[in-house]
């Protein structure tokens, strides 16, 4: 019976052993030509062969056989095995070698080296050492497969922020942009708003070509350093995204300028933006505010008007037009403005701008109740129970001045509630106010729009000095004027209220506030005939008394 190839390559296999180990070279030789002949993908053979053909001096001839046997490997992701027959390449005498093989030795020294550094888990030396050698040859062959056990040994390091920074910028100086890239996507899913890789990736993003992606990178950079008041750097980034044309950087450069009171060099950069966006609202604030910090207030006053032609309704544009008529002490500007910003229900949204706007029409007209109110409500809202109470002690000043003791006692009584901390001075100041009520008969006016108020019992009289007001009753900065102020009633309801105002306006000389206020309302009660009665009176008034008709008819329509 004749035996099967299998029981050949036995027996050829046992003589090649027995050959090699006994030092019978060329008789080893032929067994292992054997073996490949019947098997040709025996890679164990290829490197037994590349053995023999070193102890025979022919290095050439054992080169290639240890080349065969690691590109196999390599194909079979073995590459372990692959490094260990590189290994016996880079032991070869090169002089012994032609020249175009010992240019290969020179990347086979590399795969060695990266290996190594690998095994000793060095993975900066394994990154530089890839660099190198895919900087001279890019599409090199056994790359990948270096790369892949790079993967492999990083995805078993603890994931830390740290040590990404630290292999992207490795990458990154190696010019290996794309695993720079994998780095920067793991920092990101850990901590999408860090700086130091948001700078790597803009870095990134250049090499790749992708200018608007690094744009974008910078522009961010900028903005979260503004936001933390770092100014120098947001000012780096800012000018690095300029250089790739970037026009929303020239704004963040004027914030940055405007907050530095540079306000020369601001107006430069809020100027160039609005060459391309002649509408873009911040830029035309900021400009504004810029030129009233120069004391070029005409200039202040047109961009000012710019932006309040662009949207009258947004709350930094109007808070911006109040505050300079605030302190251009335009007050028949301001009044009905800030009047249309109160005059809204106050919900936890709006509560903060109405807390301001309310504070600064207290400083200008401070016996208005209806600001008082809001301001109130408005400090509720936000939580601010304490400033409410305080708000409230302001209130009630205003309506002991007015002989409406009803109405001060229950502002005092919700102070009470909301500020039990200052309880001993509220209810002497309670006591106080009663006995008032008992000697002088309250005016009917507003009923504030609260809960019943809590009742104390029946106070014992006693003599308090008349300015114990001044001391209990705080005006925390609200009410600049400590003169009787004539009981009036004050309505409920909006147009009630704004008539109100209207007629206090008329009554201290403001006469074009009030137009603005009946204009206000009449357009929507087109129909009241006491309206425009109003109107035409006050206007009537306001064209007597001006110097300048020309100039006031401008104003008025």
């Amino acid at each position: 019976m004749e035996k099967s190839v299998n029981d050949d390559k036995k027996d050829i296999v046992k003589l090649a052993h027995m050959f090699f180990h006994n030092g019978q070279w060329d008789k080893a030789l032929l067994e292992y030509k054997k073996i490949l002949a019947i098997n040709p993908d025996d890679l164990n053979s290829y490197n037994t062969l590349g053995d023999i053909y070193v102890k025979k001096l022919s290095l050439h001839l054992a080169y290639e056989s240890y080349s065969k046997a690691a590109s196999g490997f390599l194909s079979r992701d073995q590459t372990s095995k692959a490094l260990q027959i590189y290994k016996k390449i880079t032991r070869l005498d090169k002089s012994k070698l032609p020249d175009d093989v010992r240019k290969q030795l020179n990347f086979i020294q590399g795969y060695v080296s990266v290996g190594d550094a690998l095994k000793e888990e060095n993975i900066a030396i394994a990154i530089e050492t890839l660099g190198e050698i895919l900087k001279f040859r890019a599409e090199d062959p056994v790359a990948p497969s270096l790369l892949s056990e790079l993967d492999k040994k990083i995805t078993q390091m603890p994931p830390s922020i740290q040590t990404y920074q630290m292999l992207c910028h490795t990458f990154f100086k190696n010019n290996m942009i794309e695993k720079a890239t994998q780095m920067i996507e793991k920092i990101k899913a850990i901590d999408p708003q860090n700086p130091a890789v948001r700078l790597h990736s803009a870095k990134v993003f250049i090499k790749q070509g992708s200018e608007s992606e690094a744009k974008k990178e910078y522009l961010n950079l900028a903005a979260q350093a503004f936001k933390e008041n770092n100014l120098d750097q947001a000012l780096d980034y800012s000018r690095s995204a300029v250089e790739l044309k970037s026009v929303e950087a020239h704004y963040i450069s004027g914030l940055i300028y405007f907050k530095q009171k540079k306000f020369k060099e601001a107006v430069i950069e809020f100027e160039k933006l609005l060459r391309f966006k002649v509408s873009h609202l911040g830029s035309l604030i900021h400009l504004g505010k810029s030129f009233e910090h120069l004391g070029q207030l005409e200039k202040a006053k047109e961009f000012f008007h710019k932006a309040l032609t662009v949207d009258k309704n947004n709350p930094e544009v109007q808070e911006a037009w109040i505050e300079f008529c605030v302190k251009s002490n335009d007050k028949e500007t301001v009044i009905p403005n800030l009047i249309a910003l109160i005059d809204k229900t106050v919900t936890k949204e709006n509560a903060e701008p109405i807390a301001k706007f309310s504070k600064i029409m207290i400083k200008l007209e401070p016996s208005l109740v209806f600001s008082h109110i809001k301001l109130i409500a408005a400090l509720q809202a936000t939580g601010d129970l304490y400033g409410a109470a305080d708000a409230y002690c302001a209130l009630a000043s205003i309506f002991e001045k007015q002989n409406q003791f009803n109405e001060a006692t229950q502002c005092l009584e919700k102070a009470l509630v909301l500020n039990p901390a200052h309880s001993e001075e509220l209810e002497k100041a309670l006591i106080w106010m009663k006995q008032r009520k008992m000697h002088i008969v309250s005016i009917p006016s507003l009923k504030l729009n609260i809960e019943d108020p809590i009742v104390a019992e029946s106070p014992v009289p006693i003599d308090v000095p008349p300015t114990v007001t001044e001391i209990w009753l705080p005006n925390y900065g609200f009410i600049e004027s400590h003169n009787p102020i004539p009981a009036k009633s004050v309505p409920q309801n909006a147009f009630e209220t704004q008539m109100a105002i209207a007629s206090t306006c008329v009554q201290q000389g403001l006469l074009k506030a009030a137009i603005e206020i009946y204009q206000q309302l009449l357009e929507s009660n087109p129909n009241s005939a006491e309206l425009q009665k109003r109107l035409v009176e006050v206007r009537d008034i306001y064209i007597k008394n001006s110097t300048n008709p020309n100039k006031l008819r401008d104003q008025v329509f």
